[in-house]
């Protein structure tokens, strides 16, 4: 389990300090929301969920989706990395632990 600064819509504080707390699922959420070049030390980093969200998805987009997720996810150093989504509601369900 990684440990950084927690971030939701703000950074957070805890005894006048930056929050520090069990990272994996922000860092997962951070990969899916971000877009390649979002990130200067790793420009092809970042899914861009949000051009997904009504895009046809068939088998094969889903296919791919998946992939890339787990692709990303593991070259962000996240291990025992599961991606599955449901074509019809488009749930997305990720499991992936970093160290």
């Amino acid at each position: 389990m990684a440990k950084d600064i927690i971030y939701t819509d703000d950074i957070e504080f805890l005894g006048g300090d930056l929050k520090v707390d069990a990272s994996d699922l922000q860092h997962v959420e951070h990969i899916l929301i971000a877009f390649p070049g979002n990130y200067k030390a790793s420009p092809w980093m970042g899914i861009g969920i949000e051009d997904y969200k009504n895009a046809s998805m068939s088998p094969k987009t889903v296919q791919t989706l998946e992939r890339e997720i787990k692709l990303h996810l593991e070259s962000d150093g996240a291990k025992n990395t599961f991606v599955q989504i449901d074509s019809r509601t488009l749930d997305i369900d990720i499991t992936a632990n970093y160290d």
